[in-house]
């Protein structure tokens, strides 16, 4: 967790969040490392606001398939550490076509969805 949070604080911007959508474990480490980063910092029952928060780093345990991406956000980045996968969701730029279908049958992967900017 130590190097994505390290990841984080390298590439985020003012105005993102952080939000630990799944692991309870997870918790301790979000507070220790990027409490005091002026980012938001979200829990699980928090719902992410894209109109809030463009972009939104969300921490998984190591998976082989791409989460479901929030509600709102329509690309995304993946970057694997070790025992932990950081996902960078980013909200569709006012006017733009979204690119992925919220709904679709198919997860989203990173080879169909265009990298945040």
């Amino acid at each position: 967790i130590r190097a994505a949070a390290r990841h984080v604080l390298a590439h985020a911007k003012p105005g993102d969040a952080v939000w630990n959508a799944e692991e309870m474990l997870f918790s301790r480490p979000i507070n220790h490392y990027l409490g005091k980063s002026g980012l938001t910092l979200l829990d699980q029952a928090d719902v992410p606001d894209p109109s809030r928060f463009p972009r939104l780093w969300v921490l998984y345990g190591v998976r082989t398939d791409a989460p479901p991406v929030p509600a709102g956000y329509g690309s995304f980045r993946m970057s694997p550490f070790n025992g932990v996968v950081l996902f960078q969701f980013a909200a569709p730029e006012p006017g733009a076509t979204p690119d992925v279908t919220q709904h679709s049958t198919r997860p989203a992967s990173s080879a169909t969805v265009p990298a945040p900017r």
